[in-house]
């Protein structure tokens, strides 16, 4: 070992090769080498700092990143350790050529800690890749979470990053099989579904896929129940979404166990859901075979069409069957419509439309019979009347039937006030039907009607009583009425008689009258010209008596 004094080029390269070799350690040994102490202290803070904050930011994470500040800070303290070594306030220390032999032994032990202490974390994650793969995440999580604890990030070791997405994957397994068990296959089948993204269909859990189909399978009978719970039909919870889980499980996995069960499965919803018509419940069975009969329109499927056709050939027997409970409940109305329905439904055989088309006419004539208001009857007795299904005698008795219909109608909606409807009853009757017995007293009503309708609309003058004009015959009373007027006038009357008088517009036109005596409600109007205001009043008409009126129209 020799001592240099003074300036010696080759002692001075070789101290900062040493320091520079040394320092590249990432221990500060060339500090030490040089005896600078506080510039070691300095290293050896700002070292440990970098290293906290590797552990703290996930450098693993990033590890391109933090590669190039560590060999920035290596290379730097190289650097710095050259120059210090190189200068002359150095010249005191001794100089070897074993030193720089030092120094890459220095680099070669620190190299060698590092490397052993980067295995630690993947010697965990092997174990805890090896019980994943057996499906055992809670296992497993442990040792990655061993695997990626922070104290490992400095090294950079890429098993951190590996193990924390071993953490992420095992708990969607967990949490996959935490719903699953609480009955949310839905939630199950999603989370297992990204478990394989993650691993682009190849995870360490090879059991997962298989896994998967068992719980979409799952997920479509629950769907099932759901809808079978229900009863409905679209939405959420609905058939339709429980269809759809049984044919894409079918499309995405042709080949497993549980794609072969989907055949049966589907047949197991047809049949629950209409299992009311198997059992003679035939209105109940209505609601649920109407919409399998629209099943092919919204799945390309041999399953759903066959049962589409099934449905189709069920579904006019079970509406007739319906109609025929109904009938014999005597709820006759609800029954026409049935039949109605069963004649026209697509599926129908010929006899069952030809029955169902029979029924008709009949159902709505009990049903307007069964009716207590005559105006909601008289469409049920038309429908049955007019209708070329029903045989010569209903048609007679729902004609008949009819009739009666109309004027109780017009009748009732007379005393209801409801004149309009009164009128058009009771117009059809006498247009109609001009040789019924009520035919008259059809007549009379719409003259009571008008001048119902006059007395009601309040601009109708004030029509005096007629002036007695001498005695007449007796038990009658006799009205004698001139129109003075330039128009055609008329005059309505009801009371214990109804009728209509018209007197043409002349010089001395009159017009005698014989009435039973009593009240009567009277209205004279102009027949020519509406503009003229109508005059309404009440008229007490005694037995013997001549009465006479003179009627004149002033203009102003």
């Amino acid at each position: 070992m020799t001592v240099t004094v003074g300036y010696d080029p080759r002692a001075r390269r070789r101290r900062g090769s040493a320091a520079a070799l040394l320092n590249l350690s990432g221990l500060g040994l060339g500090y030490l080498y040089l005896r600078l102490w506080g510039r070691a202290v300095w290293y050896w803070l700002f070292t440990a700092l970098l290293i906290v904050l590797a552990n703290a930011l996930n450098a693993a994470d990033s590890a391109t990143a933090w590669l190039i500040i560590y060999g920035l800070w290596l290379v730097l303290a190289a650097y710095r350790g050259w120059i210090h070594g190189s200068k002359g306030e150095t010249a005191t220390i001794r100089s070897s050529a074993l030193a720089p032999l030092a120094g890459v032994l220095a680099i070669a032990l620190a190299v060698t800690g590092v490397l052993l202490y980067r295995s630690l974390p993947q010697g965990e994650l092997d174990e805890a890749e090896e019980v994943h793969a057996e499906g055992r995440c809670e296992e497993a999580i442990p040792r990655y979470e061993r695997a990626a604890e922070s104290r490992y990030e400095f090294t950079l070791s890429p098993a951190l990053a590996d193990a924390r997405a071993g953490i992420a994957a095992c708990e969607l397994l967990l949490a996959a099989e935490d719903a699953a068990g609480s009955g949310d296959f839905t939630s199950a089948v999603a989370h297992y579904e990204d478990y394989l993204r993650r691993y682009a269909g190849e995870p360490p859990f090879a059991g997962a896929e298989a896994r998967l189909i068992g719980l979409r399978l799952d997920e479509a009978d629950a769907l099932a129940g759901q809808a079978a719970a229900s009863g409905a039909w679209e939405g959420a919870g609905g058939y339709l979404e429980a269809f759809e889980a049984y044919f894409a499980l079918r499309a995405d996995h042709p080949g497993s166990e549980e794609a072969g069960q989907t055949a049966e499965r589907v047949e197991g919803m047809y049949v629950t859901e209409t299992a009311a018509f198997d059992n003679g419940r035939f209105c109940e069975a209505i609601d649920g075979l109407r919409p399998f009969t629209e099943l092919a329109e919204h799945f390309d499927e041999p399953e759903a069409r066959d049962i589409d056709e099934r449905a189709e050939r069920a579904l006019p027997e079970a509406v007739y069957g319906c109609g025929s409970i109904r009938y014999e409940d005597g709820r006759f109305c609800q029954a026409a419509g049935e039949f109605r329905e069963a004649a026209r439904l697509p599926g129908a055989p010929d006899d069952l439309a030809r029955q169902a088309r029979t029924m008709v006419p009949r159902s709505r004539y009990e049903c307007g019979r069964a009716l207590g208001d005559p105006c909601e009857a008289t469409p049920h007795f038309e429908a049955a009347a007019d209708s070329p299904a029903a045989t010569d005698r209903l048609a007679g008795d729902a004609e008949s039937a009819l009739r009666g219909a109309l004027f109780d109608c017009g009748e009732r909606a007379y005393e209801d006030g409801a004149y309009e409807e009164a009128r058009q009853a009771l117009r059809r009757l006498v247009d109609d039907y001009p040789g019924d017995a009520r035919a008259g007293e059809a007549q009379d009503l719409l003259i009571a009607i008008e001048i119902a309708e006059v007395a009601a609309d309040g601009g109708a003058g004030e029509l005096p009583d007629p002036s007695e004009a001498g005695t007449g015959a007796a038990g009658v009373a006799t009205v004698e009425i001139e129109n003075g007027s330039s128009e055609t006038l008329e005059i309505l009357y009801t009371g214990p008689e109804t009728g209509r008088i018209t007197i043409d517009e002349c010089s001395g036109c009159a017009e005698t009258v014989t009435l039973d005596p009593g009240s009567y409600e009277v209205v004279a109007r102009s027949r020519s010209d509406s503009a003229v205001v109508p005059y309404y009043g009440t008229w007490e008409l005694s037995s013997g008596y001549l009465y006479s009126e003179y009627y004149y129209i002033t203009f102003y």
